[in-house]
């Protein structure tokens, strides 16, 4: 396993309402790979209660398409070539 740094994993509580996002971001939706130091990880952009979360981390948008993490990382979805912490993610093809 690759420990690519510290997170902060709380995203719900249970007294938390559904969150904003809908069906117009499904398309980015799957699985990404990662060169974390040279080495693949596989990332997984989901929607989980109304958020959506870049494997655990829940994402915050910021402008359309670009989201950051609870920690301060940016998502950015914005072009064909997206990013996680200006590291290339490439899409997986399932």
């Amino acid at each position: 396993m690759i420990n690519d740094g510290p997170h902060f994993d709380f995203n719900y509580g249970p007294d938390d309402a559904a969150g904003p996002v809908g069906t117009e971001l499904d398309h980015l939706l799957g699985g990404y790979q990662i060169d974390t130091w040279g080495k693949p990880a596989k990332k997984i952009l989901a929607e989980k209660n109304g958020y959506l979360c870049l494997d655990n981390l829940r994402l915050a948008q910021h402008i359309p398409g670009l989201f950051f993490t609870g920690d301060g990382e940016a998502v950015d979805f914005r072009s064909n070539n997206p990013t996680f912490r200006n590291i290339r993610l490439k899409r997986l093809l399932t």
